[in-house]
């Protein structure tokens, strides 16, 4: 009897040892699989950070761009090559944006509980599925915009520049003639303080908050890579 309970006891150490090492093991290919997605998620971010930060610089250009040309149209300043590039920029506010979600689709794939932090897991999930969605939409359909199309419409298509032939290329100018009456058409003041104000919105609303949160994100996926190694 006491040989049998002994045997007993022993094949069920032997279980619990079994199970407790199966679930070590588990554990361990779960987090190297978390830090490997992590590990993706950090460099994918580091690349939408790059991307970022150049249609910022970008924008703010522009908005002093725009700031610099109401102030001289109020001002009524005499023509120069200065205005006539301000003029110019009105049209090169059309700014693309890709960013990267591969390691963010293949955590998606595999299950976003394999990371551990319920923090962390919703913080990356929002940036994916709400933050950069609707940053793509506005940036990439901005050239349909109503503001980006009266500049093209009014200024790109001929109401004030004109074009000079210079070698194989056709150079806008614009003439004191035409200057004068983008002096005088009260709309191009309106619309060109509109787009300064809805740029400066975008970047104060999406893009500066955007960047925080990948900044937030990236510093917090560091710590928990070093912890896990």
């Amino acid at each position: 009897m006491l040989y049998a309970i002994g045997e007993i006891i022993l094949v069920v150490i032997g279980i619990l040892i079994a199970v407790t090492i199966n679930n070590w093991n588990n554990d361990k290919i779960d987090k190297q699989e978390e830090v490997l997605i992590l590990e993706g998620i950090r460099n994918d971010l580091s690349q939408d950070l790059i991307d970022i930060n150049i249609n910022i610089e970008n924008r703010e250009r522009i908005r002093l761009s725009d700031s610099l040309l109401l102030r001289n149209l109020v001002n009524k300043k005499p023509l120069n090559d200065t205005i006539t590039g301000q003029l110019l920029f009105l049209n090169f506010g059309n700014l693309l944006l890709k960013l990267h979600n591969g390691s963010y689709q293949r955590a998606k794939s595999k299950g976003f509980d394999l990371i551990k932090d319920p923090i962390l897991r919703d913080q990356i999930i929002r940036l994916y599925e709400f933050d950069y969605p609707y940053l793509l939409d506005i940036e990439n359909n901005s050239k349909s915009s109503n503001i980006n199309k009266y500049f093209e419409n009014h200024i790109l298509k001929g109401d004030f520049l004109d074009y000079r032939l210079s070698g194989d290329d056709f150079i806008p100018t614009l003439s004191e003639d035409n200057y004068q009456k983008f002096l005088d058409d009260k709309n191009y003041h309106v619309m060109i303080g509109l787009k300064r104000s809805v740029n400066q919105n975008f970047l104060e609303e999406k893009y500066y908050p955007t960047k925080k949160k990948i900044t937030e994100l990236i510093r917090k996926i560091d710590s928990v890579i070093k912890a896990e190694n």
